[in-house]
C-alpha cells in the first residue's frame, strides 16, 4: 500500500469477489480511522487487473499499471498500460477584497481547471467564470471581479 500526502493509504486488488461475481480489479483508499472506499472499479472497458505497486508522482498524483486489452500488444506479447489517479481540486481559501474574489485550490502541474459559480445554493445550473486555468504547481488561484453586493457559490472542476 502507498501512503499519499493526504494521509490515506491506497492499494490495488487485481480482482475480487463481489457477491457471486469476480471483478476486473479495483483501486481503493483506506483511511487511518478505518474507512475503506473503492475509488475505481475496472470493468474491461477502462482496463483490467491492476498489478504492481502504486507510485506517487512528483505532481502528487498516484500512478499504477494494469492489463489493458484495448491497447496495442507490446513486442513481448503483453498488454498493459499506466493509469493515473488525479487529485481532485479542493478549495483552500476564498478571499474577497472590494469587488474581487480570489479562489485558491489544490492542483497538480499541467492540470486544467475551470471555475464555476451559481448565485444561490438552490440554483441548478452552474456558470463558467473566466477562462480555464492550467496549473503550474500543487496550488492554483484565480481572481475574479464580482458585481457589487452579489452572492456566489463556487466550485473548481478538473477538466478531463
Amino acid at each position: 500500500m502507498l501512503q499519499a500526502p493526504d494521509g490515506g493509504f491506497y492499494g490495488l486488488a487485481s480482482s475480487r469477489l463481489d457477491g457471486a461475481n469476480w471483478t476486473n480489479g479495483t483501486v481503493f483508499r483506506f483511511t487511518t480511522n478505518g474507512t475503506l472506499k473503492t475509488l475505481v472499479n475496472f470493468d474491461g472497458t477502462n482496463g483490467l487487473h491492476p498489478f504492481a505497486k502504486l507510485t506517487l508522482g512528483k505532481d502528487e498524483n498516484i500512478y499504477g499499471t494494469m492489463v489493458d486489452e484495448t491497447k496495442m500488444q507490446a513486442a513481448d506479447g503483453s498488454v498493459a498500460s499506466i493509469f493515473r489517479l488525479a487529485q481532485l481540486p479542493n478549495i483552500n481559501s476564498i478571499t474577497k477584497s472590494n469587488d474581487t474574489v480570489t479562489l485558491t485550490w489544490t492542483s497538480f502541474t499541467n492540470g486544467i481547471y475551470t471555475i464555476e459559480y451559481k448565485p444561490t445554493l438552490t440554483a441548478i445550473a452552474w456558470t463558467v467564470a473566466g477562462s480555464n486555468v492550467t496549473a503550474t504547481n500543487i496550488s492554483s488561484s484565480l481572481t475574479l471581479t464580482l458585481p457589487s453586493a452579489s452572492e456566489r457559490y463556487f466550485r473548481v472542476v478538473l477538466q478531463p
